[in-house]
């Protein structure tokens, strides 16, 4: 599969989530978009002015990257396809995803570990007298997070660069959960 083969396929297989995908048209999509999200970054970021922030006030060392974000959320569901069907492709099971809830699941702790102790210090920054420990215990779950976050990374980029595995036709869907593969539909689980 060429590079426009593996463009046309992505935007054809908009939301498929079955079969598998090989190495180089997940690739060449994974390429595609990165170039055409660095361009639009590039455009936003020329055109773009500040942008207002969560509170309402303007904040100019924020930009408002409106088609960088309008292009992201329109390939997130191809990728997503293509990242869940190159998985399949080289042999791994779906729930090797769940993996993505470490970082995610670190930082959360973080950030609710560093909360109340924000809230409750605001009054004493000005003083002086601040009590830093729960930041720098928030601070860790951030950093563990980050380097959890570069691991998996790092894991799924080996495990989507494996070789093809041949599967079996009627096995290729059966680690999607039950409302993708119905009961009785030939890829399901469920045995009656």
């Amino acid at each position: 599969m060429n590079f426009t083969q593996a463009i046309k396929s992505g935007f054809k297989n908009y939301v498929n989530f079955r079969g598998v995908a090989s190495r180089p048209e997940y690739w060449y999509w994974a390429l595609f978009t990165v170039i055409v999200s660095t361009i639009l970054n590039a455009v936003d970021n020329a055109i773009g002015g500040p942008a207002r922030s969560a509170f309402g006030a303007y904040n100019p060392n924020t930009q408002f990257n409106l088609f960088g974000d309008i292009w992201n959320l329109a390939t997130f569901l191809p990728s997503l396809g293509l990242f869940v069907r190159r998985m399949r492709d080289a042999g791994y099971s779906l729930k090797r995803l769940w993996l993505y809830a470490v970082p995610v699941g670190l930082g959360a702790i973080g950030l609710i570990a560093a909360a109340p102790a924000a809230i409750s210090q605001m009054a004493n920054f000005e003083s002086g007298n601040v009590d830093w420990a729960p930041f720098v215990v928030a601070g860790l779950f951030l950093l563990l997070s980050g380097i959890a976050a570069i691991v998996v990374g790092i894991l799924f980029i080996v495990w989507l660069a494996q070789p093809s595995k041949a599967q079996p036709a009627t096995h290729q869907n059966a680690d999607l959960p039950s409302f993708i593969n119905p009961p009785g539909h030939p890829d399901s689980n469920t045995q009656y």
